[in-house]
């Protein structure tokens, strides 16, 4: 399963948001049944972050949906948005490598193979300019 949500932060939360943010993200890197959890700020408008999330099937989802890093982030999140978020989940039958010519490899959805590195917040610090 896969889940994509944009979140609209406020400029003037912005900053504690993604440091939030960058917490949730790494502690949802470590839940079983999660393959990837990545948070970034959107090109082209810095206060808009999407997350892609995949998970092992809909009961990985819903347990990471009752963690106590989520709640909290859940509970702190409503004081930092600029607009309502969308969350969308899709139900995916099968994968392709880029290439079109195969599944992905054996071991290829282990939890830490997608480690960003870096931060969100430190991402967005370094490589964006701050709105306005």
């Amino acid at each position: 399963m896969v889940s994509h949500a944009t979140f609209p932060l406020g400029p003037a939360t912005r900053e504690d948001a993604l440091d939030r943010i960058d917490g949730l993200v790494e502690a949802s890197q470590a839940e079983d049944g999660m393959f990837a959890d990545h948070a970034a700020t959107d090109v082209s408008d810095p206060n808009l972050i999407r997350f892609f999330e995949q998970y092992e099937d809909e009961a990985a989802f819903e347990s990471h949906t009752r963690t106590g890093h989520g709640q909290e982030f859940e509970t702190a999140l409503p004081d930092g948005l600029a607009g309502e978020p969308d969350v969308r989940r899709f139900d995916v039958a099968s994968e392709r490598n880029s290439a079109g010519s195969g599944p992905l490899p054996s071991g290829a959805h282990r939890r830490n193979s997608f480690r960003r590195a870096g931060s969100v917040a430190a991402y967005a610090r370094e490589t964006r300019p701050q709105p306005r």
